[in-house]
């Protein structure tokens, strides 16, 4: 509502996943309330099994992993890793196991869309 005050014309989609899943069925129930598209929500781990694979967007809000290890899905995370480099999510590098939420983010940053820019060179 906030954003439509602030630009009419503006289109908002809510996408997600959610590995709890009671939340991720609290969403879903809440997406319904308000009319949104509950197929954009998904459930599982967003950092072993990535289900908006492909897509990009301009806004992203996120509740890391904080103090989480990603240990129990290591071997799915160094496949990745090691298969896609760079054309994947982890190409820079993997943190320590111990270090869930910088593996986070570095899933937030492979799902920016560029930025494009008016003008010319």
């Amino acid at each position: 509502e906030y954003v439509l005050e602030l630009n009419p014309d503006a289109v908002m989609r809510t996408y997600g996943q959610e590995l709890n899943p009671e939340s991720y069925a609290i969403c879903k129930a809440d997406m319904l309330i308000k009319g949104q598209e509950v197929n954009n929500i998904k459930l599982g781990n967003t950092l072993s099994s990535d289900q908006l694979a492909g897509e990009q967007f301009d806004y992203m809000l996120s509740n890391p992993p904080f103090g989480v290890d990603w240990k129990k899905i290591s071997g799915e995370i160094k496949d990745e890793h090691e298969q896609k480099g760079f054309d994947g999510r982890f190409g820079a590098g993997l943190p320590r196991v111990s270090d869930g939420s910088l593996l986070f983010l570095m899933h937030l940053l492979s799902k920016m869309r560029p930025i494009v820019s008016n003008e010319q060179s």
